[in-house]
């Protein structure tokens, strides 16, 4: 790694550069600077670099997207001195922000590409962190990543900022067999890592699916191992948070809560399986309701080849207070992402180039064979149960990581946890 610094109490904005589009928006600033008439000619054009602070602080609340956030202070260095601090509400852009899709890695390259799906962009990122390492997606601008050295932590894409977690070993299961071998470990050990909240708070929870029995297991932001669940059976299949609880549901569809103390933690029977429900299962919040999202595959190839196809999708949602599953028909203004790891929604209306009614889905088959890998993915249109492809490379099909969703975040504070210090980069991102 480059220059380390030691992570303080203040506010960070990562200086991130939009290469092509800066040089685009600084040609266009020339051109209508020098398109005068001779009757405007007397007349002194307006020097934008002198608006008001408080002004330039209202039109950045008006911003929909990180890529306008980030035009903006690449303007001039008034309004990038402004963009650089942290002393106005960016909640409302953060809000409007649709996760990014993380494509795969090429070989022995350390730039990883991410893809807009509400303008079809996609941002080539120098990121050498993620390097040879597993990664999943979250919905606080970090993601996780486990290499072969068996050293957990969430990395910042933006920023580069390091959080260390506890290690594998700490893991109270172990694999015993030999076939899981150095470098597979990484792969198969974690199937699921959720966060409860941003990692900056030490009282974020990382929750995981791991092993190869598919475990429960927990650790917070300060804590130096993984604390087991007790009385808690696999197999589960996914885990997520809805107003602010944290639920898992098992392979067969039971649901259960969780409970957490210090430095114990506890899953209890909330809601039987839903009758009608196959496939592979999701849990998503769709604006404070918690979704069961099923996902149904047919084999699409010769067998033991690992190839599949989904075919459509089913969804219900749980009532609360009867803890009972209700079949749901569409997701309406609802716009859902699923992946390998974490699910978001959002509503379309709201993220302009979301379509309604629709799964963005990729492909979260964990399979052994290279060529089968990545392919079952598109955009399914809940209405009509068409799937359409992604306007994508197809050519990078994942090698070691499987694509993941992760929702930008540009911004955070910069604290020091327990005595561990998190390591602030520079990078630049660039349009591919």
């Amino acid at each position: 790694m480059s220059q380390k610094h030691i992570a303080s109490g203040e506010d960070f904005i990562p200086n991130i550069i939009i290469i092509n589009n800066r040089r685009a928006f600084h040609t266009q600033s020339s051109v209508v600077g020098d398109h005068r008439t001779a009757s405007q000619s007397s007349h002194i054009m307006a020097d934008w670099s002198q608006l008001p602070e408080d002004l330039l602080k209202l039109v950045i609340e008006k911003l929909h997207s990180v890529e306008d956030y980030i035009r903006i202070g690449a303007v001039c260095c008034s309004w990038n001195s402004v963009t650089s601090r942290r002393d106005y509400s960016l909640s409302s852009l953060q809000a409007k922000q649709v996760p990014w899709l993380m494509l795969a890695e090429k070989k022995n390259s350390s730039i990883r590409l991410f893809y807009n799906p509400s303008n079809n962009n996609i941002y080539k990122v120098d990121l050498p962190e993620s390097c040879d390492r597993r990664c999943w997606g979250t919905a606080y601008g970090f993601m996780v990543t486990f290499g072969t050295d068996f050293e957990i932590n969430l990395l910042h894409p933006f920023s580069r900022v390091l959080i260390p977690l506890p290690p594998q070993r700490s893991f109270a299961i172990q694999y015993k067999h030999r076939h899981y071998h150095t470098k597979m470990r990484p792969r198969f050990f974690i199937e699921k890592i959720i966060l409860s909240e941003s990692p900056m708070s030490p009282a974020c929870h990382v929750v995981v699916i791991y092993s190869e029995y598919k475990q429960l297991a927990f650790t917070r932001i300060t804590d130096q191992v993984w604390h087991s669940f007790e009385f808690s059976i696999g197999p589960f299949e996914d885990i997520a948070y809805c107003n602010g609880k944290c639920f898992a549901i098992k392979h067969r569809g039971s649901l259960l809560v969780c409970e957490f103390s210090p430095h114990r933690a506890k899953a209890i029977e909330f809601a039987a399986a839903p009758p009608w429900i196959y496939g592979k299962k999701h849990l998503v919040d769709v604006g404070g309701k918690l979704y069961l999202v099923s996902r149904i595959y047919e084999l699409a190839g010769p067998v033991n080849s690992g190839y599949h196809r989904t075919l459509g999708f089913d969804f219900c949602k749980l009532d609360m207070q009867s803890r009972k599953w209700e079949e749901v028909l569409n997701l309406g203004d609802w716009t859902i992402f699923l992946g390998h790891n974490y699910s978001f929604a959002c509503r379309a209306s709201e993220h302009p180039g979301c379509k309604p009614n629709c799964i963005y889905f990729t492909d979260d088959y964990v399979c052994l064979h290279p060529g089968n890998r990545g392919r079952d993915m598109g955009i399914y249109n809940c209405g009509t149960g068409m799937i359409d492809p992604y306007p994508v490379d197809y050519e990078l099909f994942p090698d070691f990581c499987p694509l993941l969703w992760i929702i930008p975040h540009l911004w955070f504070q910069r604290k020091v946890h327990m005595g561990k210090a998190f390591f602030i980069h520079q990078f630049d991102v660039a349009v591919a």
